[in-house]
């Protein structure tokens, strides 16, 4: 079932993702995404959700149902409003749901616009 979730969502071989100039640290982007904006896809972005595990771009995570539920709203609506609601969230799941963005927003496969 990996296989299937990573190859579906394996950017095609001619796609670049481009990572920010500047890395941003996982503080910085906790902190942002608590700010007026919008989170948003790169174009190229690919995600699927099978189970308790969610693919993006050829990669395999086992996540909370609270990360399934953003990750979800994220890939269908392409973009989402910040700053984003916690939605029942636990800690441990906003933390797990802000360490997935800081290494795709690393990835150049998500950004963030200031309002």
């Amino acid at each position: 079932e990996d296989f299937v979730g990573c190859f579906l969502t394996r950017p095609k071989p001619q796609v670049q993702f481009h990572p920010p100039g500047r890395p941003i640290t996982l503080d910085a982007l906790a902190r942002r995404l608590r700010e007026p904006g919008r989170l948003t896809l790169a174009l190229p972005s690919r995600g699927l959700v099978r189970g308790d595990r969610l693919f993006f771009n050829g990669e395999a995570h086992e996540v909370s149902l609270a990360t399934l539920e953003r990750f979800q709203a994220l890939v269908r609506e392409r973009s989402l409003p910040l700053p984003l609601a916690r939605g029942g969230a636990d800690a441990s799941d906003e933390e797990e749901w802000i360490e997935l963005l800081h290494g795709w927003h690393g990835a150049g496969y998500l950004g963030l616009q200031r309002a």
